[in-house]
């Protein structure tokens, strides 16, 4: 397990930020890693515990602030929230942690404002037309989406922050409904 998540790129911290440093091109062996990793802790409670309780989630997290990077691969984001949503379903524990002491929701709420951006922003869009998501943007939403209902779905009323947040998203789930899609 451990060499798989080595390989994956979801390191501690500390090692993390050795890496950054390095030129890091190999995309592929990070891609199956994921994929790998994605179906052990689909299947298997164990994968799940042990992931939930070492440094995954936070690797996962530190690599959101590299998804505005063109050179990262749609697919190594879509596993990596994949990732995130099995975890989340599976082990409802680690919410809180994702959500108060890793900035989750603003961390995913900023990957669908960037997703929505991207599609403002194509090329040969007419000016004030609609932003056109293509299949790769939905799918990477709709990831995104699924791990935001698992981190909000508590009962409870929320407190002033966490109200904010919501309001915040709401906005977003707006600007993504009014988005078209690619036929």
């Amino acid at each position: 397990m451990n060499i798989l998540l080595y390989h994956a790129g979801l390191v501690p911290q500390e090692q993390a930020m050795l890496m950054t440093n390095q030129p890091f091109d190999n995309f592929d062996v990070v891609l199956e890693a994921m994929k790998c990793l994605c179906n052990l802790v689909f299947n298997c409670e164990h994968a799940r515990k042990l992931c939930g309780h070492n440094h995954a989630i936070e690797a996962i997290m530190m690599r959101l602030r590299t998804y505005r990077d063109p050179l990262l691969p749609h697919e190594i984001k879509f596993f990596d929230m994949r990732m995130l949503f099995v975890m989340t379903a599976f082990q409802p524990d680690i919410r809180p942690r994702l959500k108060e002491e890793l900035h989750g929701l603003t961390y995913l709420m900023e990957i669908l404002d960037l997703i929505i951006k991207d599609a403002s922003e194509e090329e040969d869009r007419p000016q004030n037309s609609t932003p056109v998501l293509v299949d790769n943007q939905v799918q990477l939403a709709s990831e995104v989406l699924k791990v935001l209902f698992n981190l909000t779905c508590k009962p409870g009323v929320p407190d002033e922050e966490e109200d904010a947040q919501l309001l915040r998203l709401e906005s977003i789930l707006k600007e993504l409904l009014l988005c078209d899609t690619d036929p």
